[in-house]
């Protein structure tokens, strides 16, 4: 997929609809720190969200769509996961009011900004609360019950419950040692996502 001409376009079709207030772009190629696998994040501000999500033209004609997630989850704004032959696109689309609400710590890019709101934004250093000792003592708990029924399912032979319960394992693992690289880095530091990018933040050992 040609990710330069499809935001040409995308940029092309939020200019000529007065509904589209601002298109940002975010993620890896924001950063421009993509790989040859990279996707590419764009935020799509809009006044009414209704006929944007009803219409699936506007991402439909950029190449050949193979799979579409399409997301609403709790906290945050619907969004169009979009799977191409040669690409992936996550676009999410949210009111323009809230431009100027949401927590930019990571780089991003403007690309379209009829209000003018989008060029005062600016970038904040990520912060992340450490647990209490309630919460940290769950998550051991949580990590070794997962270890066990794991085990045991693996004994057993049942491998689909195994892996559900290597992945329930795994999530707490992940828990930790974002917790031990803030206490010991800052809370500013930075743990990306789901573990991505783990070479970058995580220490050689883990």
């Amino acid at each position: 997929m040609d990710y330069d001409a499809v935001i040409g376009t995308l940029t092309h079709w939020a200019d000529a609809h007065d509904n589209v207030r601002a298109l940002l772009l975010t993620g890896s190629a924001a950063a421009g720190q993509t790989h040859p696998l990279s996707d590419r994040d764009l935020e799509v501000y809009v006044e009414d969200l209704a006929p944007v999500l009803a219409d699936d033209s506007w991402w439909d004609q950029l190449g050949e769509v193979l799979v579409v997630e399409r997301l609403h989850a709790p906290g945050w704004f619907p969004s169009r996961v979009v799977y191409y032959a040669g690409g992936k696109l996550d676009l999410t689309v949210i009111p323009a009011g809230q431009i100027a609400f949401i927590p930019r710590d990571r780089p991003f890019r403007v690309l379209v900004d009829k209000d003018g709101h989008a060029s005062a934004l600016s970038l904040t250093s990520p912060t992340s609360a450490l647990p209490s000792a309630g919460e940290f003592e769950q998550a051991l708990h949580w990590g070794y019950a997962a270890a066990l029924m794991c085990a045991k399912a693996a004994v057993r032979e049942e491998l689909w419950m195994a892996k559900v319960r290597d992945r329930d394992l795994k999530e707490q693992l992940l828990l930790l040692i974002e917790w031990d690289h803030r206490a010991r880095y800052g809370a500013g530091v930075d743990v990306r996502y789901l573990g991505t990018r783990m070479r970058q933040w995580m220490d050689p050992d883990v």
